[in-house]
């Protein structure tokens, strides 16, 4: 699973991350490798989080990113030169192409398991920075594979927005930079999700470590800093620090 946490401040969109891809079932660290992918001259950067069965021609090192960039490039969309408004057009499909990737890697497994959140945020000229949020499963009045914009947005193993009072010791309102500093507080979100260690098929293990990276997205172009190296070891479950 994938630590993410989205939010907007001034002109700038961030997402905070981690960098570990571990093995459904046993929890050992599989990577550190980042997760965001980065399209500079588009103003975005995206990033999902769910399970994803073992595919031809997506190694562990690459998966996370390699997964989504392969499923626009199926649709006819190159992150290499693709404008942000064709990128945003052909997610939804991108999307559904993934779940759908899933449910026929893992026939019989429990929804929850299947299911996968794309994350993004980008920043345009019309509106300026915005986040953006896409699940494969239908929340509230938003059908499956639908993206929408968002005001803030955490995951870690499950969805959960009570991480903010959780990890800070208090309700902040995380688009005011007086009340939530992006670095100090987005590494206490992230922390706090890497203490998290139910998995959505039910296993108890830790799956947020190797690096906490905060990415800036604004009008000046997409930037991304190493906030924490987590000491995990390749190959061996993530193990908190005592």
């Amino acid at each position: 699973m994938t630590a993410i946490n989205l939010f907007c401040q001034g002109g700038t969109a961030f997402m905070a991350t981690d960098t570990a891809t571990t093995e459904v079932g046993t929890g050992l660290l599989l990577s550190r490798r980042p997760k965001v992918l980065e399209v500079p001259h588009a103003r975005m950067a995206m990033c999902w989080t769910g399970v994803a069965p073992n595919l031809p021609g997506q190694s562990v090192e690459n998966g996370p990113r390699q997964r989504i960039r392969a499923a626009l490039l199926i649709l006819g969309v190159d992150l290499r030169r693709a404008s942000q408004a064709a990128i945003m057009a052909a997610l939804p499909a991108a999307l559904r192409a993934m779940h759908l990737e899933n449910i026929a890697a893992m026939p019989g497994a429990e929804p929850e398991l299947l299911s996968l959140t794309v994350a993004i945020a980008l920043w345009c000229r019309e509106r300026g920075p915005m986040v953006v949020i896409g699940n494969s499963e239908a929340h509230g009045l938003l059908p499956a594979y639908t993206f929408a914009r968002v005001r803030h947005f955490h995951s870690a193993a499950r969805p959960d927005c009570s991480i903010v009072p959780a990890a800070l010791g208090r309700e902040a309102n995380v688009s005011d930079p007086s009340d939530f500093d992006a670095r100090k507080d987005a590494l206490a979100l992230l922390e706090a999700q890497r203490r998290i260690c139910e998995t959505p098929s039910g296993l108890r293990y830790h799956t947020v470590g190797g690096r906490a990276i905060l990415t800036e997205v604004s009008r000046r172009g997409v930037t991304s800093t190493v906030l924490r190296r987590w000491p995990d070891v390749i190959n061996q479950p993530i193990r908190l620090e005592a």
